[in-house]
């Protein structure tokens, strides 16, 4: 449990505006974890937060392969309408690193670089275990991921030369 308001930063990152289907991925890998544990298959470890996160991304690409992609909605409305409790999102201790321009950034990606970006430079995953949680080559994970970073750092520019 320690462990799910890092979870819920992740998965609220992954599946922004859909809160809902942030905490069903949340609530999905603590019960997989939990039985894991039982079963005696696995323990939580230093690993533990990367291997929780590469399973909801995985869950949350299947979501998407099932149900269609999430529909894109301006990176700020739910902040403005007030719709998804911000405290989930962002708790204070994750706002000293992660000014809210980078999380609006992150949050107008497209899923699919949104989870390369997840899953490599938020979860310290490899390209290889990115792409092996994907189910992508691996030079679509440094594809996607060059994408995403340079998407990030323009929108960034932007928003400090309006600053």
């Amino acid at each position: 449990m320690r462990l799910a308001p890092k979870l819920m930063q992740a998965a609220s990152r992954l599946t922004y505006p859909d809160h809902a289907l942030a905490e069903d991925l949340v609530q999905s890998a603590l019960v997989r974890g939990y039985e894991m544990m039982l079963a005696g298959t696995f323990e939580i470890g230093p690993g533990s937060l990367s291997w929780f996160v590469r399973g909801m991304t995985t869950d949350f690409l299947a979501y998407l392969r099932k149900y269609g992609r999430c529909t894109s909605l301006a990176p700020d409305h739910h902040l403005l309408a007030g719709h998804v409790d911000e405290s989930t999102i962002n708790p204070p201790c994750f706002n000293e690193v992660i000014s809210e321009n980078l999380i609006l950034a992150i949050q107008s990606l497209p899923a699919e670089q949104r989870a390369c970006l997840e899953l490599v430079d938020l979860a310290d995953c490899t390209y290889q275990e990115a792409a092996k949680t994907l189910g992508v080559p691996v030079g679509t994970v440094r594809s996607r991921l060059s994408r995403a970073r340079l998407y990030v750092a323009a929108h960034l520019s932007r928003q400090e030369k309006n600053s």
